[in-house]
């Protein structure tokens, strides 16, 4: 960390940041030497950055100042390493110093306005990512995944899953630090969301919403986040209606939360 604070000529604050960083590479991501840094694993710490500000783990202002010093990590590596890692942007990952995150979950007219967005962008376009956006955003808000997972959920796990009423997902589906763990699939509604991606997917020779050719492939995933960023921001300006793919998380969260709860007390919570 004094290294790489050292190297962009900034004293102890930055270094902390630094610190802090390269402490959840290692333990979060298990990268144990920085000269193994590639474009990739910075934008798998990016999002893992991004996914703590909106879920109101961290302030956005916390998660610039992150980036900075993931930034200044990569600049590092560039320099000594010999590699070409691009500069990442704090507002690409839908990440604003002055905004609260906790609690900020997308709201049902929130989300079906955001479907309405996108069906009418296809019919303008034609452009079947349209359709690809709109199948992912309803993975996230069914089955809480994040977004990388929607965008790279494999079509084989649905297929699997449709078969045994859970999807087992890995490394293939682009989990978090590729850990596997299981979904139940718990209703009709999701069963029949998982049978029309799968059909998308089947027409479309794909193995995921990304476009991927096969399942080690990541840029078509960033290409799809990139595409994804872009089309959620014009829908802000808009429309003036501020919707996160997180949220939709965070939508699946307190639906679960209030299906359990019903469950075990029998009480429903409105």
């Amino acid at each position: 960390s004094q290294a790489v604070a050292s190297h962009i000529n900034r004293g102890f604050a930055t270094a902390e940041k630094v610190e802090t960083i390269l402490r959840e590479m290692k333990e979060e991501f298990e990268i144990k030497n920085i000269n193994k840094l590639d474009e990739d694993k910075v934008q798998e710490v990016a999002e893992h950055i991004a996914e703590r500000v909106h879920s109101g783990e961290i302030s956005g202002k916390t998660g610039a100042t992150y980036f900075s010093a993931l930034n200044s990590i990569a600049d590092y590596v560039n320099h000594n390493f010999d590699k070409e890692i691009s500069e990442l942007k704090y507002s690409e990952y839908d990440i604003h110093k002055d905004t609260d995150y906790r609690g900020r979950s997308v709201s049902e007219d929130l989300h079906n306005n955001f479907q309405s967005f996108l069906e009418q962008k296809f019919d303008q376009t034609g452009d079947n990512r349209f359709q690809a956006l709109s199948y992912a955003t309803e993975l996230q808000r069914e089955f809480g995944l994040r977004f990388r997972e929607s965008a790279g959920l494999n079509v084989n796990t649905i297929e699997k899953g449709l078969e045994t009423g859970k999807l087992e997902l890995g490394r293939e589906d682009w989990t978090k630090n590729a850990r596997e763990r299981e979904i139940e699939i718990r209703s009709e509604e999701q069963k029949n969301l998982l049978i029309e991606v799968k059909d998308f997917l089947e027409k479309n020779n794909s193995i995921n919403l990304a476009g991927a050719e096969n399942t080690k492939e990541y840029q078509p995933i960033a290409n799809f986040r990139s595409f994804a960023d872009n089309i959620r921001a014009a829908f802000s300006k808009e429309t003036n209606q501020n919707f996160s793919f997180h949220g939709e998380r965070h939508a699946w969260a307190q639906e679960r939360y209030s299906q359990g709860f019903q469950e075990k007390t029998g009480v429903s919570i409105q």
